[in-house]
């Protein structure tokens, strides 16, 4: 069929088949305000699906919808289980730690595991993947500030839930190819325009620098060089792409993190409006 995709999902047997009308109806949530995915959303969701061998009918992934300034916006959302199994079958998988990041009296803490103990701070977690193929393993490490949702589940487990939110974010970083643009739902942001958050890593250890100096760090922005302007590239990129081509260059494009929210639903705009 036509508008009919199929695929064998990662780690399984069986073939499995998705149609624009069983994302529509099964595999969608639609934004608060009731607004349902454009035919782009719907065909950007089977192509992630494809070549990420995701199995929504298992909950390897949903098409979720937010309210936006810019109207409703949808995005592709995993698990962390989704994710962790792309890691664990690549060949050079070669393991992973994941822990907490606490302070205690002055002191940056760097604990493996979930647990926060009375009377510590909790500021963070991190993740070190290992790759039989690199010298050195992938570390990252995001704040908790910026990753706390304030929901019952943060609440009530918040180290297990930054912790997660470390491991995909590892996952990524170490994994770019099978998991560069797979987001799980604890990574969005609380209101209403999804982006995928930056990853901070790094934050602690300026944490660390705050404790010892008393003082505020230096703004780095100052010293960072301007880049080539990355929304010009990305629209040559999509108008001179055709068909499937087209649409994994918008993928990269709303993957990057050069590019502001409003610059990317520009794109969206741009893609939509050839045929094909």
């Amino acid at each position: 069929m036509a508008n009919e995709i199929a695929f064998v999902p990662l780690g399984e047997k069986d073939m499995i088949r998705l149609t624009p009308e069983t994302v529509l109806s099964k595999l969608c949530k639609p934004t608060k305000t009731g607004a349902k995915p454009s035919q782009y959303d719907i065909w950007h969701f089977l192509a992630v699906c494809k070549a990420s061998k995701l199995n929504p009918f298992v909950g390897d992934a949903i098409l979720q919808g937010y309210d936006s300034e810019q109207g409703p916006t949808f995005s592709v959302i995993t698990t962390i289980q989704a994710l962790q199994k792309r890691a664990e079958s690549h060949p050079q998988y070669d393991g992973m730690e994941a822990g907490v990041t606490v302070e205690r009296n002055g002191e940056v803490i760097r604990r493996e595991g979930a647990l926060v103990l009375p009377g510590e701070n909790l500021i963070g977690g991190w993740c070190r993947i290992y790759r039989k193929d690199r010298r050195h393993p992938d570390f990252v490490e995001v704040s908790f500030s910026s990753r706390n949702r304030g929901n019952r589940v943060w609440k009530s487990d918040p180290g297990g839930m930054i912790v997660k939110c470390a491991k995909a974010a590892a996952i990524r970083q170490a994994f770019p190819f099978v998991a560069g643009q797979l987001y799980i739902e604890d990574e969005m942001p609380q209101e209403s325009q999804p982006q995928p958050q930056q990853e901070a890593e790094g934050a602690v250890a300026r944490l660390e620098q705050r404790i010892e100096e008393q003082t505020p760090p230096v703004a780095e922005a100052a010293t960072e060089v301007e880049p080539a302007d990355p929304f010009e590239q990305f629209a040559q990129e999509i108008k001179q792409a055709q068909g499937q081509e087209r649409l994994m260059a918008l993928q990269r494009a709303l993957a990057s993190k050069e590019l502001s929210s409003e610059q990317k639903q520009q794109l969206k705009q741009l893609a939509s409006s050839y045929p094909g």
